[in-house]
Formats: C-alpha cells, sequence, structure tokens
C-alpha cells in the first residue's frame, strides 16, 4: 500500500487475470497484455492503475479493464481491443480512458460499463 510499481516492457499472456492492482499503485508502459482466461488488468480495492502506450487484447471472457471497489484508472495512448468489454467500471470512481483505440474509430458503446470518459481523438492503431 502507498508505493507505485512500474512494468515496462512486458508481455503478459495466458493467465486467468493478467494483472491485479488491489493496493498502492501500477504504471504500466510499452506492454502487452493478451489472451488471458478471465481478463486482462483487474484494479480493485484501493488500487490506482495508470497504463500507456500498451495493447490489451483478446479476452474474450472479461473486460481489458475492470475497475472495482475505490480502484482508480487512468487509461492513454493504449489499444484497447477484441475483448468481451474494453471497461468495465463498477467503482465509485469515473474511469479516464481519453485518447485510446478501442478497434474502431465509433467503438460500440456495449463495450463499456459504467462511468467512463472516453472522449478525445483516437490515436492511429
Amino acid at each position: 500500500a502507498g508505493q507505485t510499481s512500474l512494468l515496462e516492457h512486458v508481455t503478459v499472456e495466458h493467465a486467468a487475470v493478467g494483472l491485479k492492482v488491489a493496493s498502492g499503485g501500477l504504471e504500466v508502459l510499452h506492454a502487452e497484455v493478451a489472451g488471458n482466461l478471465q481478463g486482462g488488468i483487474e484494479v480493485s480495492d484501493t488500487g490506482v492503475l495508470k497504463l500507456s502506450q500498451s495493447r490489451i487484447a483478446g479476452h474474450k471472457s472479461g473486460g481489458g479493464v475492470t475497475v472495482q471497489g475505490f480502484g482508480r484508472a487512468a487509461l492513454r495512448g493504449n489499444r484497447i481491443h477484441d475483448n468481451a468489454w474494453a471497461v468495465v467500471n463498477y467503482s465509485g470512481n469515473q474511469v479516464d480512458a481519453r485518447e485510446n483505440w478501442w478497434g474502431s474509430a465509433t467503438p460500440d458503446d456495449a463495450l463499456f460499463v459504467g462511468d467512463v470518459d472516453r472522449r478525445g481523438p483516437l490515436p492511429t492503431p
């Protein structure tokens, strides 16, 4: 708790959930989180996620990013696509998910659950 860890240039595949953040902070840069069984990244309790310039894809049974409890997430410049849901937010905090690529220029609203700010220009894939 209270600490922030950094993961940079990593690949996480074939786990139940790729990454879990329950307390403290996690900054993820230039990562590939793909093909995990239940979901890509889960933020819960008091966890804080900052995700940038990463690819979150291929989670056919769950969310690319799921936030719950008092968790917080800021997602910028990522490619989040080919997941059952792009972002699932069950927390009381808005997920800041502006300026990401969702697999198309106008992603289906059904890919997002809860309060997710996804305004702003999309980067090219």
